[in-house]
């Protein structure tokens, strides 16, 4: 029986931790300004979910211990970071 491989250590992990904290704090401060706005639109959710999001990931990556769960962490954390870089980009909307 073949020995579980571990996961590779990823390079500069501290540095990236720290935007992703930063990234985080940024997507509930605009949370935070939309709502202190009243703003009842989609993008005050969108931006409390990514940030309390990015944390869950993040931790998941960190703890990912085998090449397989490190590559789903890797994904999933991609696919959030994605997220975030759309609805910040996406051209506002007429209410319906």
């Amino acid at each position: 029986r073949e020995e579980a491989k571990a996961a590779k250590p990823l390079s500069k992990l501290d540095r990236f931790e720290k935007k992703v904290a930063a990234l985080s704090d940024a997507d509930m401060k605009g949370h935070l300004e939309l709502a202190k706005r009243g703003t009842d639109g989609d993008l005050k959710c969108i931006l409390r979910g990514i940030s309390q999001d990015l944390p869950k990931k993040l931790d998941e990556l960190m703890k990912a211990a085998t090449p397989a769960t490190q590559e789903i962490a890797l994904r999933d954390m991609a696919y959030l970071l994605v997220d975030n870089v759309e609805v910040i980009t996406a051209p506002p909307q007429p209410e319906v």
